[in-house]
């Protein structure tokens, strides 16, 4: 059951893009990895997501670890994401991924209207099930939205960032 849940939400949340690279798995990922993709302006975009097995001190000092709710910890959890657009990388806060775990697909897009990157990050399981995306604009992370599986259609968080005029 859960599978079908899973690939239905997949199904639901995850469209096919001409200009991305989805890692999808039906586990949960274990396994750092890149993504990449160009625009339109042949602008070389590299994801890396670092993936680090759960202990207590890592980022948490919490007996236990979940996006909602009282469960069993989490084993695997997202520790670092880099983006870079042509090599230079931009600031994606610790606060985007730091309570993401049990990653099993990620994909990026680029919205060329207005010269945004989408990181999209899909995890949990059941009734953690998530959907995340992380919007990035120029040299950082401007916005990020957290959805629910059972519950799409309602955010259960948006944060947005903002940084002094330096960068």
């Amino acid at each position: 059951m859960r599978v079908f849940i899973y690939m239905f939400f997949l199904a639901i949340l995850l469209p096919s893009f001409s200009d991305a690279t989805a890692q999808c798995e039906s586990s949960v990922r274990q396994n750092d990895f890149v993504l990449t993709s160009s625009d339109k302006r042949n602008r070389e975009i590299k994801v890396a997501i670092r993936i680090t097995k759960y202990t207590k001190a890592i980022p948490y000092e919490y007996e236990e670890l979940s996006y909602f709710g009282k469960e069993e910890p989490k084993l695997y959890l997202i520790s670092k994401i880099e983006v870079s657009v042509n090599g230079k990388r931009s600031f994606i806060p610790m606060s985007a991924y730091s309570d993401l775990t049990s990653l099993r697909c990620a994909y990026v897009k680029v919205i060329e209207d207005e010269e945004v990157i989408l990181l999209s990050l899909i995890g949990g399981d059941a009734a953690e099930s998530y959907l995340a995306e992380i919007e990035i604009v120029g040299i950082a992370a401007r916005r990020r939205r957290v959805v629910g599986g059972e519950f799409p259609d309602r955010a259960w968080q948006i944060t947005i960032y903002s940084y002094p005029d330096t960068m």
